[in-house]
């Protein structure tokens, strides 16, 4: 009984210092009328009501940030807000993106130096464009781990990862290293692999992230930093690239053209890479990992410019793709699938990979 006393004494007491000192900062025109009213009404005893201001000095008497945050923060789009939030967002960041963007960048300002932030978030920032300022600042500090975590809730339908930074400028001298957790397949028995030098990510076409593979490494060596301008596409909803020819034009499966302008490049050939699984794979690893894939991603697509040999193969390869529809016989899905694997054959022999 004594105890539940001194509680609420000091519970008052704190009451009467809040309005003591809102009253103060008012009075001396630190702090307008409405300003005063919220110092005074956040009440540090009631977990269950919010504030409608973030104060770390007043609420917690934290001046030089927090030492850890750890936060799932909310997967809202931005077509999800109001135009006038927006502009509220426009004005506390400078942009306006999905929440947990902005909570990323509103939880490194109120970390410490040194301090340590970690969040469970969409992983959509790996490679989507939106989210190149989140992984540039991310990537400017000491990213300790990834971990993809999949889907690991019941009614949110997209995939996550957790992720932990350390806020201390990353020294490019000393480098740091990054440890990847592939949880996709089991979250208690994650696929552990080696740490690799953050500078790897740095260093990557746009600064994605992507899983430390054996074949990804292998892409990165060779084409991660060297791949500036590529071909222009269109929208296409899903994970595989398909596209086909049509008169003098190269056309997805929704009908939206591409032009070829050289002959040193011909149609016939990029139908060949388009169609090819690496490159339904190099898009989704390194481009953008949504489903949607737009003119931009399509500008960042690695073409080699081939040999006389392998413009011939290329052009073999699709009159026997169109000869196999045409016939349209009862073994034509076995044809496909075998024609599949020669044109996948061909593209990583043409890219130096390992079939």
């Amino acid at each position: 009984m004594g105890l539940i006393r001194t509680k609420r004494k000091w519970r008052i007491r704190v009451a009467e210092l809040r309005a003591k000192i809102a009253s103060a900062l008012r009075n001396n025109d630190f702090i307008g009328n409405e300003q005063a009213q919220d110092l005074v009404s956040w009440d540090m005893f009631d977990q269950n009501k919010s504030a409608p201001f973030f104060d770390p000095e007043w609420m917690f008497g934290v001046t030089a940030g927090f030492d850890i945050l750890i936060a799932n923060p909310p997967y809202v789009s931005t077509k999800d807000v109001t135009e006038n939030e927006k502009k509220i967002y426009v004005q506390e960041f400078g942009f306006s993106d999905d929440l947990y963007n902005l909570f990323t960048f509103k939880g490194l300002s109120l970390c410490s130096e040194g301090g340590s932030i970690t969040y469970i978030t969409p992983k959509t920032f790996w490679t989507t464009q939106t989210k190149r300022n989140m992984r540039d600042l991310l990537l400017s500090h000491n990213l300790q781990y990834v971990f993809d975590s999949a889907n690991p809730f019941k009614v949110v339908m997209v995939d996550t990862c957790i992720w932990q930074v350390i806020k201390h400028k990353f020294n490019s001298k000393k480098d740091n290293l990054v440890y990847f957790y592939d949880g996709s397949k089991d979250l208690s028995h994650p696929n552990v692999f080696a740490p690799i030098k953050q500078s790897v990510y740095r260093e990557a076409q746009n600064s994605v992230i992507f899983k430390p593979t054996k074949i990804n490494l292998e892409i990165f060596e060779l084409y991660g930093e060297k791949v500036k301008e590529g071909l222009c596409w269109s929208d296409i909803n899903t994970t595989f690239l398909k596209c086909r020819k049509k008169q003098c034009s190269v056309n997805d499966v929704k009908s939206m053209s591409l032009y070829g302008v050289s002959a040193i490049v011909p149609e016939d050939y990029i139908i060949t890479l388009l169609n090819s699984t690496f490159f339904s794979y190099y898009v989704d690893t390194f481009v953008n990992n949504t489903q949607t894939f737009q003119i931009n991603d399509a500008r960042q697509l690695p073409v080699i410019v081939p040999t006389l040999d392998t413009i011939e193969r290329t052009h073999i390869l699709l009159r026997r793709a169109v000869a196999i529809k045409q016939q349209a016989g009862p073994h034509e899905d076995s044809l496909l699938e075998k024609l599949q694997k020669e044109v996948d054959t061909l593209v990583l022999k043409i890219y130096g990979l390992t079939p």
